[in-house]
């Protein structure tokens, strides 16, 4: 009876395949009864697992949206407060308090000249076929306000008003108990030069009757630097269409006077004649007296025989006017020690005599100053009319000349003059 599992004797395993049996191994872990004998059975190796049927495939995952980023703020956060500052245990002074700031200085509407560092070189001698001429004193560093370096309007306004007022006053007496006042009538108004409209300028030039406006008066304008209207040029005859606008002044009776005698520290300038000049009607000979007189004005009067008869007729004062006599004189005109701490201190000690008009020295009023003579005549004066000035150039401007040109310029300074 064999054991329940295993072949009878003589009897091949199942699944034994004679001839091709193999080599029993000599290795005990071969044996199958254990006592290590090599005439065992030998079983075949495990056949290869078989692959199972694919299955169906897995269902896709259903859509997921990514997740968004982080939020960014657009700016950056703001900066952590400072700390607070921490108390020092040491004291200081307290600051100074600010100097006072100075009131402004007033400057001069024209460059004051002052002179070179060194001294000077001394000048080469002149030729003997020219006249002597030497080179322009050049004043000092000014240092005295000029006259309307402070003015006060309001203040020299009230006393125009009251000139006026005494005007009309001394009409109500008889003849022989007044002076000469004059039949015009003033203008009052609220207008001030300094805070009206710009119906005037600093430098006004008359262009009315008898005007050289071709010959001598075009040539101060040019001097001077006096515009013509835009536009208009001057032709053959005359330049008087050309000379209009609020530089020039055509009339002395017209409603543009009202506004220039009221103005204060300008220059009125009067060209040179062709002949002879306006005669002024009662509102103009008013209004021009208180222009020279109320306000720093200046009347300046270019050199002529008909310049010189202006003057004496339309220039009114308190004993009637004046009665300066003109005489032509020969130059070179030498300087008096009058230009001193004068815009004339400039000026050459001679000026030529060519086309000059003097007046006798005989025949100016009482207080006129001379700046230029020759023998008896004087062909550069001024005569002082209360606050304003006429001054007079006997040069008749038919040709530009430097040294009289500098003296046109000069006598247009003496209202922004600084005395030293």
């Amino acid at each position: 009876m064999g054991i329940p599992g295993e072949p009878a004797k003589g009897q091949a395993p199942e699944g034994f395949i004679s001839g091709n049996r193999p080599k029993a191994s000599k290795s005990s872990g071969d044996m199958s009864n254990g006592g290590g004998s090599s005439n065992g059975p030998v079983y075949p190796p495990h056949p290869p697992p078989v692959p199972s049927p694919p299955g169906p495939a897995p269902a896709p995952a259903p859509y997921a949206a990514p997740a968004p980023p982080p939020y960014q703020p657009p700016y950056p956060p703001p900066a952590p407060p400072a700390p607070a500052p921490v108390p020092s245990p040491y004291t200081y002074p307290p600051a100074p308090a600010p100097a006072p700031s100075k009131p402004p200085v007033w400057a001069p509407r024209r460059p004051t000249i002052h002179p070179a560092p060194g001294p000077a070189a001394p000048s080469p001698p002149p030729p003997a076929s020219s006249s002597i001429t030497h080179p322009p004193r050049i004043h000092p560093k000014v240092h005295v306000p000029s006259t309307c370096a402070n003015i006060d309007v309001a203040m020299e306004t009230k006393k125009r008003h009251m000139r006026e007022a005494i005007n009309e006053l001394s009409r109500a007496y008889p003849e022989w108990a007044k002076s000469f006042h004059g039949e015009g009538v003033g203008q009052s108004g609220e207008w001030r030069h300094d805070r009206g409209p710009p119906f005037v300028k600093l430098i006004t030039l008359f262009s009315g009757e008898g005007v050289n406006h071709l010959g001598g008066g075009n040539v101060v304008r040019r001097i001077l630097g006096v515009k013509m209207a835009p536009g208009k040029k001057c032709d053959l005859r005359s330049c008087d269409h050309a000379w209009t606008g609020n530089s020039y002044l055509h009339t002395f009776d017209g409603s543009q006077f009202r506004f220039l005698y009221r103005h204060m520290c300008s220059v009125l300038v009067i060209p040179p004649f062709r002949a002879a000049g306006p005669i002024l009607g009662a509102n103009g000979i008013y209004r021009l007296r208180h222009y020279i007189e109320d306000g720093g004005n200046t009347l300046l009067v270019t050199g002529g025989v008909g310049n010189v008869l202006f003057i004496n007729a339309n220039v009114l004062t308190s004993d009637g006017g004046y009665d300066l006599e003109h005489h032509h004189v020969d130059g070179p005109f030498e300087a008096q020690p009058t230009i001193v701490n004068t815009p004339f201190e400039a000026l050459p000690v001679t000026l030529p005599g060519s086309g000059a008009v003097g007046v006798k020295k005989y025949s100016l009023p009482r207080g006129a100053v001379s700046f230029y003579e020759s023998e008896d005549s004087s062909v550069i004066f001024m005569i002082p009319v209360k606050t304003g000035r006429i001054i007079y150039l006997g040069y008749e401007f038919d040709e530009p000349d430097l040294e009289w040109a500098q003296a046109l310029v000069a006598a247009t300074m003496f209202a922004d003059f600084v005395k030293h």
